[in-house]
C-alpha cells in the first residue's frame, strides 16, 4: 500500500483553533486561563520565550492552583524559591513547579513526572524529511501542538514558529512532517472537568480555594517584604 493511500485510511484529528498569541518584549503568551486555556484545560498557560543579548532577569512572583513545567530548550536558567534555593536549569532541562495553595518563584532532572490527572507533555525534535504519528492514549481527547522552530505539516496542514493549535476533541491520531529541521512541543490528556476560578496569578477549580490561595500568597509576600526580598507595593 502505497504511503497516500495510508494517510487517507487513517483517521486523523483536525485543527479547530490557532493562535500567535500575544508578544510582550522577548515572551510570547500563546495561552492564558480566560481564552484557550477554556479549551484545553487542564493546560492553562503556555509561554514562549526567545532570549538574545543580555539575560532575562524575572522577579520574584506567586501563583496558586497549578503547576507549571519550564522546558529549556537552550541556554541556561537560573530558578529561586521563596525560601532562597537556587537552581540551574541547563539546556535540556525541566523545572517542575507545583504551586498548590500558593507560592512565590522567580529567577534568571529531566525524568518522568507524577502529574495530577493523565497527560503528556513532549518536546519532539524531526530531521527533514522525518514523518511522526503521535497516537493517543486511551481518553486523552485534548490535544495541542506549538511548534518552536522549523517547518511543520499536521495532517497537511502547514504550522508556524510560535504558534498553538488545538485539535478537535476526539481520540484520533495526527501525523506530523518535517519540511525542514524542526522542534515542536505537544500536549495531551484526558479533559478537566470543573470550571476554572481565576485571579491574575491563580487558576483554582472553586472560589473557595481560589480564596485560600490569594490568602497564602500574601501571607508569603508579606514575610518576603519583611525579609526584604520583595518590594511592599506586590502586597495589599
Amino acid at each position: 500500500m502505497s504511503h497516500a493511500a495510508e494517510k487517507t485510511n487513517m483517521q486523523l484529528r483536525q485543527i479547530t483553533h490557532r493562535t500567535h498569541g500575544q508578544r510582550n518584549g522577548a515572551a510570547v503568551r500563546l495561552m492564558s486561563p480566560s481564552d484557550f486555556g477554556q479549551i484545553l484545560k487542564p493546560f492553562v498557560f503556555l509561554d514562549f520565550f526567545d532570549m538574545q543579548g543580555p539575560p532575562f532577569v524575572g522577579d520574584l512572583h506567586p501563583h496558586s492552583g497549578i503547576a507549571t513545567l519550564s522546558y529549556l530548550i537552550d541556554g541556561r536558567m537560573d530558578l529561586i524559591d521563596p525560601d532562597g534555593t537556587t537552581v540551574v536549569l541547563p539546556s535540556g532541562g525541566v523545572e517542575w513547579m507545583q504551586a498548590g495553595k500558593g507560592m512565590w518563584h522567580g529567577g534568571s532532572v529531566s525524568s518522568a513526572i507524577e502529574t495530577p490527572s493523565p497527560m503528556n507533555f513532549l518536546a519532539v525534535k524531526l530531521k527533514a524529511g522525518d514523518r511522526w504519528t503521535y497516537v493517543s492514549p486511551s481518553g486523552h481527547t485534548v490535544l495541542w501542538v506549538s511548534p518552536v522552530e522549523g517547518g511543520l505539516l499536521a495532517n497537511d496542514e502547514k504550522l508556524h514558529p510560535e504558534e498553538l493549535v488545538a485539535f478537535e476533541r476526539s481520540s484520533q491520531s495526527v501525523h506530523f512532517e518535517a519540511l525542514t529541521d524542526t522542534q515542536f512541543i505537544l500536549g495531551s490528556a484526558t479533559p478537566h472537568k470543573h470550571d476554572l476560578a481565576l485571579s491574575y496569578y491563580s487558576v483554582h477549580t472553586s472560589p473557595q480555594a481560589l480564596k485560600v490561595g490569594e490568602a497564602q500568597i500574601q501571607t508569603i509576600g508579606k514575610r518576603l517584604v519583611e525579609e526584604g526580598r520583595l518590594d511592599r507595593r506586590y502586597i495589599r
